[in-house]
């Protein structure tokens, strides 16, 4: 059942009223990406995607951020959750306009900064409402195996009603944003609180994209391994890009489990091998509850 996105403005309790090292943030940043690998597996096992980045250290963009937040909370920096567009590339129907979740550092009412984990960001936005001019960071395409560089652009965005459980209010900010290489595929960021990721956007996202896949990237951003289910029962299997392995799940020749091993083992733990062996016949939808 599709779900309303509840939406809250920044308030004082967001505020962290400090400085903050956008190293740090570039360090955290780096260490999510490859300490917490892009996922969907947990869902299956009844998660939502607090208990997935807390179980497995893996989950979908709601957990990556939840992810980077807690080692946030160990510097002492608040963080917020805020909704975003997407780009072209991961558009599918179904989704709603509002169909991703990243991750604002508030310093105060007209400074912040942006981190979008599952996007990849290499180094945080920086925001200031007062200065209106393009800015640009650097990102990694893992798919393409190429940094990216990402323009933003931050602009008062009007009220506005997407669908009927999507709409911004007045006086939100959003962050405009596109590749260099293509300013035709633009998103947004909206510089709101998400009160219920899960509930509307987490569930959307999973009853839309039916069978569960990771994605295990190395230090150097590069997509190290790729496991994604076609259907119930069959996947293919990539490692630095070259496909080991595609058919059924139950039959993953040794040499190739001895290869996605290392990655799996992190997640899954020593019995791994039960990711494999799931009934990923779709059935009931997702109802993720917000924990």
């Amino acid at each position: 059942m599709t779900c309303r996105t509840k939406l809250q403005p920044i308030q004082n309790h967001h505020l962290n009223h400090k400085n903050v090292d956008p190293d740090l943030l570039k360090t955290l940043l780096h260490e999510t990406a490859v300490e917490c690998p892009f996922s969907t597996f947990p869902y299956f096992y009844g998660n939502n995607s607090k208990q997935a980045q807390k179980l497995y250290k893996t989950g979908n963009c709601i957990a990556l951020s939840l992810y980077l937040q807690d080692k946030l909370k160990k510097h002492h920096i608040k963080s917020t959750l805020i909704p975003a567009s997407i780009p072209k590339a991961y558009q599918m129907p179904g989704f709603h306009h509002i169909s991703h979740v990243a991750l604002a550092i508030f310093l105060n009412h007209n400074k912040a900064y942006l981190c979008d984990p599952a996007f990849y960001f290499r180094e945080p936005m920086f925001l200031d409402l007062n200065q209106k001019n393009k800015r640009n960071i650097s990102a990694q395409d893992i798919y393409n195996g190429i940094p990216e560089t990402l323009e933003y652009l931050i602009e008062a965005q009007n009220p506005t009603t997407f669908n009927p459980f999507q709409k911004i209010d007045a006086q939100t900010y959003r962050v405009h944003t596109n590749k260099q290489d293509d300013p035709t595929d633009t998103w947004d960021y909206y510089l709101a609180e998400i009160v219920n990721p899960d509930e509307s956007i987490g569930n959307t996202f999973l009853n839309t994209k039916k069978y569960p896949f990771i994605t295990c990237i190395n230090p150097h951003y590069g997509l190290e391994t790729h496991i994604r289910f076609s259907d119930s029962h069959n996947l293919s299997i990539k490692h630095n890009e070259i496909l080991l392995y595609q058919g059924d799940a139950r039959k993953i020749p040794p040499d190739v489990h001895k290869i996605i091993k290392p990655c799996l083992i992190k997640h899954f733990g020593r019995s791994y091998r039960k990711i494999f062996k799931h009934d990923y016949t779709p059935s009931n939808p997702f109802e993720l509850v917000d924990v």
